[in-house]
């Protein structure tokens, strides 16, 4: 047990290659989603919004199981790559890829 690390992280810092195993549930967030992003929007300027822990276990340099989680770091990324839409030079540091969806990897 001596490997358990617990980490407070800003959501900007989230960085990697997360794998996501196939006894992970499918994406089924909705309303969660539109909850996150009213209260994304009512936050305060400096003011700090903690989600539920994101588990991961390293399997490599960089590279992580995602235990747990996954519901919200989807969403994470979701709303990254919608930012980067409209501001291109924003930076995404970590990636996802499904095992359930062969050639699903995210670039960073």
């Amino acid at each position: 047990m001596s490997d358990i690390c617990l980490e407070l992280k800003k959501v900007g810092a989230i960085a990697g290659k997360f794998n996501v195993p196939d006894y992970q549930r499918g994406f089924r967030w909705k309303d969660e989603v539109e909850m996150l992003l009213r209260d994304i929007n009512e936050i305060e300027e400096g003011a700090n919004y903690c989600l539920q822990p994101i588990v991961v276990k390293k399997i490599g340099d960089n590279k992580f199981e995602l235990v747990d989680g996954q519901q919200r770091l989807t969403t994470i990324l979701l709303i990254y790559r919608y930012i980067r839409r409209y501001l291109p030079m924003s930076q995404i540091n970590f990636s996802m890829a499904y095992d359930t969806r062969a050639g699903s990897t995210t670039k960073i």
